[in-house]
């Protein structure tokens, strides 16, 4: 999180060092914070628990195919067909690459 905004870390650290005081640095972190959690609030706030964990095994494994995640899920092949047509419509995984081996990449943080 701070790492995409160093140049901000680090003038959040230098101004309090000259202000000899930390609520500079503290707010700097803290608004990090925020943002991350609400980022990644935002996408589980829209997506349901089997996708969450479908999204999960496909962190895992990126070769995973829907039969394995059916398994997996004691769910029916019919139903994360549904699920990775619903991750694929809220953007959240792409398929790469055609025929053999194609992959799945998710498009979240």
């Amino acid at each position: 999180m701070a790492f995409n905004n160093r140049q901000k870390y680090y003038d959040a650290i230098a101004q309090s060092a000259i202000n000899a005081d930390s609520g500079v640095f503290i707010d700097f972190m803290l608004n990090e914070i925020y943002i991350t959690l609400e980022e990644h609030r935002t996408v589980t706030s829209n997506v349901g628990t089997n996708e969450i964990k479908a999204l999960e095994m496909i962190k895992l494994n990126r070769y995973i195919n829907s039969k394995e995640i059916a398994e997996n899920l004691n769910i029916s092949l019919r139903q994360t067909e549904r699920i990775m047509a619903l991750l694929k419509t809220k953007g959240l995984i792409t398929r790469v690459g055609s025929n053999k081996p194609e992959y799945w990449q998710t498009n979240i943080p």
